[in-house]
This record gives structure tokens, sequence and C-alpha cells, in this order.
């Protein structure tokens, strides 16, 4: 109880004043919101009429004008930066186009379609494929499916002969079930990922980027290895100097980036194909710590430890060839040579045998116009090649493609003939 009860009065009264004044303040508020509500939905409205109407006459100036005013009053809505993108690429502005696709928030409907538009400019107009990559990258982070992206990422590894690389995101891909039918096709390759049309992708990825130590070791690599296969095919004595010539040429290379696990990969494995022990030995020594995830320097290694008769770090470096990729036949018939040296016959044909078949699985997609162009059949002798290297992810993953693609059936698989290195 107060002891003023004059004063309890007073303040009564006036809490009482005042909470009329508050109330009423609310009520016009309440009152206010559905004025409001109505006139946003109009301003909606009108950009949307605008934007329309201007893209329907390709009036991309008018266009634009409405879509700039509609991202500044609402800039979390994703339609707006999609009909500014359009603005802009109608004028031409590709780069300001492409930077608004970014802009659609990520949880908008249209925000993975919106995400690969913008990855198709930054790969094709922009001629940018650090962008793209990055972009791509982002869209299988929020749909792992996304079937066009993984294809960009996997395509963009094989072509700069980033072999490690190349085989995670195919397997990245397979494990989502978002591969792209041509990602067998870059497994069977992955040895020596050599493509026609790479070499000018190189070039003109290198032409907006001279510096990109990538892009030219890429270049210089493709370029080795159509000198090589071209060697190899006639044998003539210019095609032989044209070989020497890019030997040079990679050698120049390694030693301009001497961690570059690509072009050390190539000259170890020509050595090797040489039989150069001193050349591979020298080479060997420079492999950097990154290299870990490569399959042919574990393969190249192999051969280097069995021609000094190391077989047990020979075995050890096949072992790790082989859980890197399965599939590769240049692993595979190494470790054949390394079954022979022990005087395992039986299992040494075995494997020599399955690594002609992967031998003769490359030469004949080699033959083809583009990765994409690989035939039901031809899937279907990579299914049964995968199982069996014992490569199971793939040679599932294969098999139910086929099956929804072609109502093939892949049941009658024979047993695994490979396993890995005891």
């Amino acid at each position: 109880m107060s002891d003023h009860p004059a004063r309890a009065s007073g303040f009564r009264q006036c809490l009482q004043k005042h909470s009329v004044k508050i109330i009423g303040v609310v009520i016009l508020l309440v009152s206010a919101w559905p004025i409001k509500s109505w006139w946003d939905e109009q301003v909606e409205l009108k950009f949307v009429t605008d934007c329309e109407t201007a893209s329907k006459a390709s009036d991309w100036e008018a266009e634009k004008r409405a879509a700039t005013q509609w991202c500044e009053w609402s800039p979390g809505d994703g339609r707006a930066w999609i009909r500014l993108a359009e603005a802009h690429s109608g004028l031409g502005d590709l780069d300001q186009a492409a930077d608004c696709l970014g802009r659609v928030p990520l949880d908008h409907e249209k925000a993975i379609p919106s995400l690969m538009e913008k990855a198709n400019i930054e790969w094709t107009n922009l001629n940018s494929p650090k962008e793209g990559l990055k972009t791509c990258e982002l869209i299988v982070q929020q749909n792992s499916r996304a079937i066009e992206a993984h294809a960009r990422i996997i395509s963009f590894y094989a072509m700069t002969v980033q072999r490690s690389r190349m085989l995670n995101a195919i397997r990245t891909a397979v494990k989502a079930e978002g591969e792209p039918r041509e990602a067998y096709l870059y497994l069977i390759l992955a040895d020596q990922p050599i493509f026609t049309n790479a070499i000018d992708l190189n070039a003109r990825w290198l032409s907006s980027d001279s510096g990109n130590e990538t892009y030219r070791v890429g270049l210089a690599i493709q370029t080795a290895l159509h000198v090589f296969a071209d060697a190899e095919a006639t044998a003539k004595d210019n095609a032989l100097e044209k070989e020497k010539e890019a030997i040079v040429r990679l050698e120049e290379f390694a030693e301009a980036y001497p961690s570059n696990v690509a072009v050390l990969s190539i000259l170890i494995d020509y050595f090797v194909e040489q039989g150069d022990i001193s050349k591979v030995e020298g080479l060997l020594r420079r492999v950097p710590a990154e290299a870990v995830d490569d399959h042919l320097i574990w393969t190249c290694r192999g051969w280097y430890h069995s021609v000094r008769n190391e077989l047990d770090l020979a075995r050890e470096a096949f072992r790790h060839a082989l859980e890197i990729h399965p599939c590769s036949p240049r692993a595979i018939n190494e470790y054949a040579a390394l079954l022979r040296l022990e005087q395992q016959t039986e299992k040494a044909a075995e494997l020599q045998t399955l690594a002609q078949r992967g031998f003769d699985l490359r030469k004949q997609l080699l033959q083809l116009q583009t990765a994409r162009s690989a035939s039901p059949q031809q899937l279907f002798e990579i299914a049964k090649y995968a199982e069996a290297c014992g490569d199971e992810l793939i040679a599932r993953a294969l098999k139910k493609r086929l099956e929804t693609m072609a109502g093939m059936s892949l049941d009658k698989f024979k047993p695994a003939l490979l396993g890995n290195p005891r």
C-alpha cells in the first residue's frame, strides 16, 4: 500500500491517459498494414509489368531501368535480378549479366538455372573458366545431381590434365548420381587424357590469362601427347624429331614449374616407356608431396622399384596406384610384370589380359568424335571392364545407367580379377 495515496492516484490517471495514446498508435499501425501491403503489391506489379513490356519489345534499356529500380526496391527478389540479367544480356553487357545471375538468392526457385546460365556465360562469352569452375562448384553444393555442372568440372580437369582432380570429380559425381555420360570415357582415358579439342581450349583460355600456369602446362602437355601419338602411329623421322622437341619443351616447363604434378607425371611416364631408369629416378626425386593422389606417379614408382628388384616397395606403389584408379591399364600392366618377377605366372597372365582389354578400350574410345558419343555397347564394355578391375562403384553406377538407358542387363558380370596387390 502506498504511503502517498494522492500521488498513486495521479500516476494511475497518467498511465490511463498514455495507454489511450499507445492503443491509438497500435490501432493506426494495424489499420495501416493492409494499406502498405496493398501499396507494395502495386509497386511490384508495376515493376513486373514494365519489365515484361520492355522485354517483349526488346527495349533493353527500358528493362534495365525498371529492373534496376526493382532490385534497389527489393534486393532479395530473385525475379528482379533475373530481369536485370536479361537486360544486360540484351545490351551485350555479359559480365554484368553474369554478376546479376549470381545475385539470385540460393533459396529462389530459379537459383540453379540462373547459376548454370552464369557458368555458361563465364565458360564461353567471358572466357573465364576459373570463374565458371567456381560457379559450377557452387551449383553442385546446392544440387549434387546437377549433371551439366558436374560435366563442366570434369571436362575442365580433363582438358588441363589435372588427373587426380578429374578422377575425384568423376567419383564425386557418380556417388551423387549426377555423372554425365562422358565421365566414364574420361575414366578410361585417365592415364593419358588426350582430347582433340584440348589444345584449342587451353590456347583460348590462355589468351585471356596469359600467365596462368594451369593453361600453359595444359597446352604444352596436350600438344606433346598429340605429338607422341603421331610418332607412335607413323614412326617417321620428322614425327620422331617432333617428339624430341616436345620432350625438351616439357622439361623446360618442369624447370619453370617444379611443383607441377601434371608435367612431371607425363615426363616420368614417357621415360618409363623408354626404359630410361636414370631419367625416371631424377624426376621422381622432384615429385612434390601433393602428388600423393596421382595414380600415374605411383605406377611409375612401382616400375622404378621393380627394375631395381625392390619388390616390396614396387608392390606398395602399385597398391596405391590401383586404390586411386582401379581401372588404369598402365597400373594393371605394370603390376602384372611384377607378378611375373615373383613367378606368379597364372595371375600375371590374367592381369596382362585385363590390361590389354583396357588398352584396346582406350584405343577404341579415342576414335570417337566427341566425348559424349560413346554408344551403349561401348559403355557396356566399360562396365564389364570396371567390374573385372574390381571398381564396384563405377561398375554398379554404369550398370544402373545402362539398364535405364537401353534396358540392358549386366547381371552376369565376371568376378573381379584384380583385387588389391598383396
